[in-house]
């Protein structure tokens, strides 16, 4: 059986996407404005959407149950997306 869990949009953001999940129940995924001009990634773990310190736009894309995070840099481009 699975839960479905709102995990919020960031501050400042327009939509919001999860784009990966461990076994273990961490979530990563991103926010932007409605034109995507603005893109933070984020993790969402215990109950807490954290956002990602990263230099520049960059999406996450996976996480595993360590924590560890793969992801693509500088995809602010909507094409990307």
């Amino acid at each position: 059986m699975f839960t479905v869990t709102d995990l919020g949009i960031l501050p400042g953001k327009a939509i919001s996407q999860a784009t990966g999940l461990s076994s273990n129940g961490m979530v990563v995924g991103y926010s932007a404005t409605a034109d995507f001009s603005a893109v933070q990634g984020w993790m969402y773990s215990n109950g807490v959407q954290t956002p990602l310190v990263i230099s520049g736009p960059a999406v996450p894309l996976g996480v595993n149950a360590s924590g560890e995070i793969v992801g693509m840099e500088g995809a602010h481009d909507k094409k990307v997306m």
